[in-house]
């Protein structure tokens, strides 16, 4: 099995664990699971179960404002 290093806010990492811990899983798990889930998934699906547990979660963008434009300027 192979390791990743990822780069996490400390907020982000803080409130991804309690999630995991809440539902019995380790982080490592819930990253499996959720990479697990969205590989066998078409793309459609994956973003539309994706934004939809954006919406769930109470993370703050502290006023930060983008627009749809920015978000996809390559």
């Amino acid at each position: 099995m192979a390791n990743v290093t990822l780069s996490i806010e400390d907020d982000l990492l803080a409130e991804s664990r309690k999630y995991a811990q809440k539902h019995n899983m380790s982080l490592n798990g819930l990253i499996r699971e959720f990479l697990r889930r969205i590989s066998r998934k078409n793309s459609h699906d994956w973003q539309k179960e994706f934004f939809a547990m954006a919406d769930r979660c109470s993370a703050n963008s502290k006023g930060k404002k983008w627009s749809r434009e920015s978000i996809y300027r390559v």
